[in-house]
C-alpha cells in the first residue's frame, strides 16, 4: 500500500531499438539500454473531491534531446494540452467553469527561491513539500482548490532528421554524389558504396571529415555546399547497377547510436545515342522581320518542343539552340545542343519551318478633313457627310484576296462589293495583285453622321494570300463626336427678368433638331449657365444648350442666339440739393424727339433771388447705361457740368443704383421764368427729352409754407425793458430757419417800442417783429410780452392718522408731494400758507383748475389769515375706501393706486398763486400687516378643517374686520400644507401656508365576494367535493395595510384558520400598500359530515359558520366588530349545486330499434338565493351547463322492461316492448354524487307502434298461392 506523504525512489530506464548494417549487407536490429536515472518523488493523495475533479492519472511521455530533468516550454505545453483534453473529456462544457489554469513545472524549483509566479501562493502550491520537480502538474480550480499531479517522465531522444540523396539517383560513370541538407543534430554518416564497402564521415568542430580508418568505399573528398548540401567525390567512377546506402547517426557515441535510418540510391544507366525529331515549326508571328531572328518566346517554344521529342535517355535532357538568321518561306537547319543527365553533351541539326500565322493588317485612312483616324478609332462630326478608306496589307504573302465589313450602322455605306467584283474581273478571278505596301486592297466607306453622338463598333474581315480559306478580323470603332447644332433665335428686352425667365433651354431648340435627336432627350443650359440680358446685343449672343440622351450617349450642344434689345427711353429724377425746390421731378419718363407735346406734368425747378442753387439730374435706363444727358435751352444763371461729366461716364452709368448724374449750379439775381429742356441718350443711343421750367422767386419765398413763430418774454410790471431786443421775440427755430438765407436777416420792432405799465393776462400782449432779407423782401413775426407780479405765497404740508401701527407719511418726488396712506384707515392732511403781504386771499384743493375732491369721503376746513403768526390753514380729513380708486368706484383698490391732477392752490392779494402738486398714494393693508401661522390637526373620520382663524396665532395684532378663510377647504386626506387667506378691510389679502397634520382614525373597509346576506351578514356557499376559490378584499383610504385574519367573532379577535372549520381549505394573505387580499382556495372534503338546518326551507345537509373578518392598518386602526365585518359560509351537499335532466320529455321510442338519451347537468349555484337570504337589487340567478361532476354514478330506481342505464355516464338505452305500445312509462334515475348526496331525476318514455300490419294471401278458385306469389291462368276466372 502506498502511503500518503512517503518518499519513494523512482528509476527511469530507456530502451531503444538500434538498426545497423551487418557485414553481409543486411539490416539488423538490436535493443540497447543506455539511460538510467534515479530521483526521489513524494506521493500526494488527493481528497475525494479533488479526485473527482482530477481527470489525469496517467504518465505523460515527452520526447527530449537531453538527459537532465528539464522541460522546454514546448514540452510543458504538450503536457498541459494533454491534461486539458482529458479534463474536457470528463467535464465537457463545464470545464471552463471548474478549472482556472493548468500549470506544468519545467525545472526543479524550491520554496525559498521564489520560482513560482507571483499570482500563486507557493505554500498553497507545494503543500508540505519543499520542492517541485520538472513534470509536476498543478490544476488550479476556480473555487480556490489546487490539485498536484506528480509525473514520471519517460524520456526519449528525438531522432536526427535523415534526408535522401539529392535526386535519389546518379548516372553511371559519375564520380560525385550529393547529400541533402542536414538541419539536424546528426554526428555521423556511414556510406556503403561498391560491393557494400563502407566509409564513414565525422562531424568535427562543425566540419565534415573522412574517417581514414573507415574508408573502404574510397571517398576522395567531402565538401559542404553553400546551400547546406554535401558533395561526396569518389576515387573511382560508379558502375551501372551500384546501390549506394547512407546511414546517419545522431548520438555522440558511434558505437551505440540512439537512432539510425537508411536511405538507398541506385546508379542508373543511359543509352549511347538519343533519337532526334526530323523537324520543328515556328509561327511568323514569333519572328522579327528586321533582325531575321526568332523571338525569345519562339526559342523557348522550340526548345520545349525538342526536349519533349528527344528520346532514348533515362532522365531529362537539357537543350539549347544557336541564334541563327532565318528568312520567311525558306527551309532552315538549326543546331541543337543536348546535355544529358550524366553531364555529357552532343549536337544535331534539325529542320525548322517558319509558317505564316499572321492575318493581313487593315489601316483606316481619312479621305477628307471631316474625318480623323487615330489607333483604329475613326472620329466624325455629328450631322456631317464624311468618307474614309480601309486599306489592307499582308506583310508576309503581300496578297489580300478580299476585305469585308460586318455590323456596320445603317448610315455607313461601303463599296466593298464593287471593289471585289472589279478585282475578280481584273485578275481573272486570281485576286493576287493587291495586298502589298505599294498596292494595298482599299475599300471606301462613307455616309452622313447622325445628330446624336455615340460610339459604333463594326468588324473588318480579311483573307490573305497565305491562308485564303481562313479570315482575319479586327474591330474598328467609329465615333460620332458632338458638333454644335444650329439652334433657334429669341429676342428679349434688356434687363427684363420676367421675359427672360420665360425662356427655357428648349426655347432655343428648333423642331427639326428635336426630330433629329429623337425622343427621350433632356435639354439643359450648357455648364448650367443660363443666358443673361444685362447687355444690349442686337446681333445676338450665343446660347449653348446641352442635349442629354436617356441611353447615356455622349451629350451634344445646340447653339442658339439671344438678341437683347432696348426699346424703352431713359427715365430721370430732378433732385434739389441746395437753394431750390423741384415739383414733379421724380421718375419722369422721357419721350421721343418726334413727340411735340410732353404728356403729364413736366418738372418745375423753383429758385430764389440771391440763393446759390445745386440741382442734380439723375438719369437711368433699363439697359443700365446712359451715353449722354444735357441741358438744352437759355437760362443765363444756370451752369451745367454735362459736357465734362460725359467725358468720364459715358455708357458707364445709368442703373437705378448708379444713375448717370449731371449737376446744375448758379445764383439768380432777379425774379422770372425760363423754359428749358433736358435731352437724354440711353444705352442704345436712343434720344429722349423732358421739358424743365425754371422759376425764380423773391428770397423770402423760400421759407413760405414752413412754420415760423415768435417767442414770449416776461417782465415785472413797470420794470426796465432796455435789455429786450427784437430778436428776443423770435423763436429759436425761426431764427435758425431764416439764418439759412444768403446775406443774412435783420429784425426790427414793427411799432418801434415796448410798453409794460399794466399787468397783462397770462397770455400777454402781442409784439410785431419785421424780418428783412438781403434782396429787401420781408416777413412779419408776432411775439408775446407778459407783465406780472413775481412774489408768490408759501405753504407747508403735513399728514397724520389715528390708526395704530405704521403712520402715513409724505415724500417729495420731482416737485410733487406724495402722501402715502393705507386703505380704509383715516388720515388728516394739514396745509399752512402765508404771504409776504401778510394776507392769503385763498387756499383750496383744486383739480385741473377747479375745486377739487376725491372719490372717497373727505372733509375740508379753512382758518387763519395768512401771516406768519396766523397762517391760512386748510385741513383735509378722510380715508380711502375698500372699493375706490381714481378710475372707477366699483373696482377694488390695488396696491399703489394714486390720485393725481390735484393740488393745493394758494393765492395772495395780487392774485399771485402758489401751487403744491398733491399725489395721494394708497397702500394695501397687506403691506402693513404680517399674519403668523400655527399648525392644525384634522382627523380622518371627519376630514374637515377647523375654523381658518384658529390657524393664525397673532389675530390680535391684525385689524378688526379682517376675514379668515381656507383657500382650499376641501376634505383633508393626507398631511401636508394648506393655505389660509387673510382678507383685510381694504380688500387686500395675505395668503399663508399652514401645516395640516392628518390623523388617521378610520379603520379599513372590507369587501366580501358575495351579493347575498343572511340575517344581515354576508353569506357565501361551499359544496362538498367542489373546489373553493374566493377572495376577500380590504382597503384603507389613508394608510398601508398591516394584517388580515379570521376570528371567532368575539371582542378578543382571536385568530383562527379556515382549515379549522373546513379541512382542505387554505389561505394566502397578500398586503399591497393600502390594499390587501385574503385568498381562500382548496376543495371541500366529500366526507364533510357536520349538518345544520335553517328553518323548513333551508337545505338539509348544510353546515353554517359565522366568523369575524379582521383588518388592521399601519396606524393600528382595526375593522369594526359588527355585521359589516362578519362573514358566513355554509357547506352544502354536492347535490345542492347541480340540476340534472334528460332533455325533452317524454322520450319517444319504437320497438324495432333502441334509442339513447344522455343526461345533462347545470350548475345552479351562481347567484342562487337560499331561504332567508336577501339579495341586492342587481341579483340574477344563473344556470350554466357543465360536464358531469366527477365521481357521479347512476342507477334506476324502478326497473322498466327495455330500459338500461350506464352507471358511469348516466346514458339511457330505451327500446319499447310490443305490450307497451301507446303507453307513457315513468322512469326514475338516481344520481349519486361523490359525497353520497343524490338527486332523483324523473324521466318518461312514450312507445310508438313501428311494426306494420301482417298481410297473408289465401288461394281461391282458379288461383295458387306461394307466399306472396299468386298464380292465375289465362282466360280462366279466379
Amino acid at each position: 500500500m502506498i502511503e500518503d506523504g512517503a518518499t519513494y525512489a523512482v528509476k527511469t530506464v530507456v530502451y531503444e531499438k538500434q538498426e545497423y548494417i551487418d557485414q553481409d549487407g543486411s539490416t539488423k536490429q538490436k535493443v540497447e539500454s543506455d539511460l538510467s536515472d534515479e530521483h526521489s518523488a513524494k506521493i500526494y493523495t488527493p481528497t475525494l473531491a479533488e479526485t473527482e475533479k482530477t481527470a489525469v492519472n496517467d504518465a505523460v511521455n515527452v520526447q527530449k534531446n537531453d538527459k537532465d530533468n528539464l522541460l522546454t516550454p514546448e514540452e510543458a505545453n504538450e503536457i498541459t494540452t494533454k491534461i486539458i483534453n482529458n479534463l474536457k473529456a470528463k467535464f465537457g462544457k463545464d470545464y471552463d467553469k471548474e478549472v482556472e489554469k493548468v500549470q506544468v513545472i519545467t525545472k526543479k524549483v524550491e520554496r525559498n527561491k521564489n520560482a513560482f509566479p507571483e499570482a500563486y501562493d507557493a505554500n498553497k502550491l507545494l503543500g508540505n513539500q519543499d520542492t517541485a520537480e520538472a513534470g509536476d502538474a498543478f490544476i488550479w480550480y476556480r473555487d480556490g482548490g489546487v490539485v498536484k499531479i506528480t509525473r514520471d517522465l519517460t524520456i526519449r531522444m528525438k531522432p536526427a532528421e535523415v534526408k535522401p540523396l539529392e535526386g535519389n539517383s546518379v548516372q553511371a560513370g559519375a564520380t560525385k554524389i550529393k547529400l541533402a541538407n542536414f538541419a539536424t543534430g546528426a554526428e555521423g554518416i556511414t556510406i556503403f558504396g561498391k560491393e557494400f564497402k563502407q566509409s564513414q564521415l565525422k562531424l568535427k568542430n562543425g566540419k565534415w571529415t573522412i574517417d581514414s580508418a573507415h574508408n573502404a568505399a574510397g571517398i576522395q573528398s567531402v565538401d559542404k555546399n553553400a546551400d547546406g548540401t554535401l558533395t561526396v567525390t569518389f576515387n573511382e567512377s560508379l558502375n551501372q547497377g551500384t546501390t549506394i546506402i547512407t546511414q546517419v547517426t545522431d548520438g555522440n557515441d558511434d558505437k551505440k547510436p540512439f537512432r539510425s535510418e537508411v536511405k538507398q540510391a541506385a546508379v542508373v544507366a543511359r543509352t549511347d545515342k538519343a533519337t532526334y525529331p526530323q523537324q520543328v515549326t515556328a509561327g511568323v508571328s514569333q519572328w522579327n522581320k528586321d533582325t531575321k531572328k526568332l523571338t525569345d518566346e519562339a526559342k523557348k517554344k522550340v526548345i520545349a518542343d525538342l526536349e519533349q521529342k528527344i528520346t532514348g535517355l533515362n532522365g531529362n535532357v537539357k537543350v539549347t539552340i544557336n541564334d541563327q538568321l532565318i528568312s520567311l518561306g525558306d527551309t532552315h537547319f538549326i543546331s541543337v545542343n543536348a546535355t544529358y543527365p550524366d553531364g555529357n553533351q552532343d549536337s544535331h541539326s534539325v529542320q525548322l519551318i517558319l509558317t505564316d500565322d499572321v492575318p493581313a493588317k487593315v489601316t483606316m485612312k481619312a479621305t477628307d478633313n471631316k474625318v480623323t483616324v487615330q489607333n483604329q478609332v475613326i472620329t466624325v462630326q455629328a450631322n456631317q457627310a464624311f468618307s474614309f478608306q480601309a486599306s489592307a496589307v499582308d506583310e508576309h504573302s503581300h496578297v489580300v484576296h478580299d476585305v469585308r465589313t460586318e455590323n456596320r450602322p445603317s448610315w455607313l455605306n461601303s463599296n466593298e462589293g464593287t471593289v471585289q467584283s472589279d478585282y475578280n474581273k481584273a485578275t481573272n478571278k486570281k485576286r493576287n495583285t493587291k495586298g502589298s505596301d505599294k498596292v494595298p486592297y482599299v475599300v471606301t466607306l462613307s455616309g452622313t453622321a447622325p445628330m446624336k453622338p455615340g460610339t459604333h463598333v463594326f468588324t473588318v474581315k480579311t483573307w490573305d494570300g497565305a491562308n485564303p480559306e481562313n479570315s482575319g478580323s479586327q474591330q474598328v470603332t467609329l465615333k460620332v463626336e458632338a458638333r454644335p447644332l444650329t439652334g433657334a433665335t429669341q429676342t428679349v428686352e434688356v434687363n427684363d427678368t420676367n421675359a427672360l425667365s420665360k425662356l427655357t433651354p428648349e426655347s432655343f431648340v428648333p423642331q427639326n433638331v428635336k426630330t433629329g435627336l429623337g425622343n427621350g432627350v433632356t435639354y439643359t443650359w450648357n455648364n448650367g449657365k443660363a443666358p443673361t440680358n444685362a447687355t444690349i446685343n442686337t446681333t445676338g449672343q450665343t446660347v449653348e444648350i446641352q442635349a442629354t440622351f436617356a441611353d447615356h450617349s455622349p451629350s451634344t450642344t445646340i447653339q442658339g442666339k439671344l438678341i437683347v434689345q432696348d426699346t424703352k427711353l431713359a427715365q430721370l429724377d430732378v433732385v434739389a440739393e441746395k437753394g431750390a425746390k423741384v415739383e414733379h421731378g421724380t421718375a419722369v419718363q422721357t419721350v421721343a424727339t418726334n413727340v411735340q407735346n410732353f404728356p403729364g406734368n413736366p418738372p418745375t425747378l423753383t429758385t430764389y433771388v440771391n440763393e446759390p442753387m445745386i440741382v442734380h439730374v439723375k438719369v437711368k435706363d433699363n439697359s443700365n447705361k446712359i451715353t449722354d444727358a444735357k441741358l438744352n435751352g437759355n437760362s443765363s444763371f444756370v451752369q451745367s457740368d454735362d459736357r465734362e461729366y460725359q467725358k468720364n461716364n459715358r455708357a458707364k452709368k445709368g442703373s437705378a443704383k448708379d444713375p448717370y448724374t449731371i449737376t446744375f449750379t448758379g445764383t439768380p439775381t432777379t425774379k422770372g421764368t425760363k423754359n428749358t429742356r433736358i435731352d437724354t441718350w440711353d444705352g442704345a443711343n436712343t434720344q429722349g427729352w423732358v421739358p424743365l421750367n425754371i422759376v425764380t422767386k423773391e428770397q423770402a419765398a423760400q421759407f413760405d409754407g414752413q412754420a415760423v413763430s415768435g417767442d414770449t418774454q416776461r417782465v415785472e410790471v413797470n420794470a426796465s425793458t432796455a435789455d429786450l431786443k427784437p430778436e428776443n421775440f423770435v423763436s429759436a427755430a425761426t431764427k435758425a430757419l431764416y439764418k439759412k438765407a444768403t446775406g443774412g436777416v435783420t429784425y426790427t420792432f414793427t411799432q418801434g417800442k415796448l410798453t409794460n405799465n399794466t399787468v397783462t393776462s397770462g397770455q400777454g400782449q402781442d409784439v410785431s417783429i419785421t424780418a428783412t432779407f438781403s434782396d429787401h423782401s420781408t416777413r412779419t413775426i408776432t411775439g408775446k410780452l407778459v407783465v406780472f407780479d413775481q412774489t408768490n405765497p408759501t405753504a407747508d404740508i403735513t399728514v397724520s392718522s389715528t390708526a395704530l401701527g405704521q403712520a402715513p407719511h409724505i415724500e417729495d418726488k420731482n416737485g410733487v408731494k406724495e402722501v402715502h396712506v393705507y386703505g380704509t384707515e383715516d388720515f388728516t392732511i394739514k396745509v399752512q400758507a402765508h404771504d409776504n403781504s401778510g394776507k392769503v386771499a385763498e387756499i383750496a384743493l383744486v383739480q385741473n383748475g377747479k375745486p377739487g375732491s376725491y372719490p372717497f369721503p373727505l372733509t375740508q376746513q379753512t382758518s387763519g389769515v395768512g401771516s406768519s403768526a396766523q397762517p391760512k390753514v386748510l385741513t383735509l380729513t378722510g380715508a380711502t375706501g375698500k372699493n375706490t380708486n381714481n378710475q372707477s368706484d366699483s373696482t377694488q383698490l390695488s396696491e399703489g393706486a394714486q390720485w393725481n391732477n390735484r393740488a393745493i392752490q394758494v393765492k395772495d392779494g395780487s392774485n399771485h398763486t402758489t401751487i403744491i402738486n398733491l399725489r395721494v398714494i394708497n397702500h394695501q393693508q397687506t403691506t402693513k400687516y404680517d399674519p403668523q401661522v400655527q399648525a392644525v390637526t384634522v382627523k380622518a373620520s371627519t376630514k374637515a378643517l377647523p375654523e381658518a382663524k384658529s390657524a393664525i396665532s397673532n389675530v390680535k395684532s391684525l385689524p378688526n374686520g379682517a376675514q379668515y378663510t381656507w383657500v382650499n377647504g376641501s376634505p383633508v386626506t393626507q398631511s401636508g400644507k394648506r393655505q389660509v387667506k387673510v382678507t383685510y378691510p381694504d380688500g387686500s389679502s395675505d395668503t399663508v401656508n399652514v401645516t395640516v397634520t392628518y390623523q388617521d382614525d378610520v379603520a379599513p373597509t372590507i369587501t366580501f365576494p358575495t351579493s347575498h346576506t343572511y340575517e344581515g351578514v354576508a353569506v357565501t356557499h361551499f359544496y362538498r367535493g367542489e373546489p373553493v376559490d374566493i377572495t376577500i378584499h380590504a382597503t384603507d383610504a389613508d394608510s398601508n395595510m398591516k394584517k388580515l385574519w379570521l376570528s371567532n367573532g368575539d371582542m378578543h379577535r382571536t385568530e383562527r384558520q379556515i382549515g379549522e372549520d373546513i379541512k382542505g381549505l387554505n389561505v394566502q394573505s397578500q398586503l399591497n400598500g393600502k390594499n390587501a387580499s385574503y385568498h381562500i382556495t382548496g376543495t371541500v372534503p366529500t366526507d364533510f359530515a357536520d349538518r345544520y338546518t335553517v328553518g323548513n326551507n333551508q337545505a338539509v345537509g348544510a353546515k353554517k359558520f359565522t366568523r369575524l373578518f379582521n383588518a388592521e392598518d399601519q396606524n393600528g386602526n382595526q375593522s369594526a366588530i359588527d355585521n359589516s365585518t362578519k362573514f358566513m359560509y355554509i357547506v352544502h351537499e354536492r347535490a345542492e349545486k347541480y340540476k340534472a335532466s334528460y332533455g325533452q320529455l317524454p322520450i319517444t321510442v319504437g320497438t324495432k330499434s333502441a334509442s339513447q338519451s344522455s343526461i345533462e347537468f347545470k350548475d345552479i349555484s351562481k347567484g342562487r338565493l337560499f331561504a332567508g337570504e336577501v339579495a341586492n337589487s342587481s341579483y340574477k340567478a344563473v344556470e350554466k351547463t357543465v360536464d358531469k361532476p366527477n365521481g357521479t354514478t347512476f342507477t334506476l330506481m324502478n326497473p322498466v322492461d327495455g330500459v338500461q342505464i350506464d352507471s358511469t355516464t348516466g346514458k339511457l338505452t330505451l327500446q319499447g316492448q310490443a305490450k307497451q305500445v301507446g303507453k307513457t312509462i315513468p322512469i326514475q334515475v338516481k344520481v349519486t354524487y361523490s359525497d353520497k348526496s343524490f338527486d332523483i331525476v324523473d324521466v318518461s318514455m312514450k312507445i310508438r307502434d313501428d311494426i306494420p300490419a301482417d298481410v297473408q294471401y289465401e288461394a281461391g278458385k282458379g288461383s295458387q298461392v306461394n307466399g306472396t306469389t299468386v298464380t292465375v291462368y289465362a282466360n280462366e276466372a279466379f
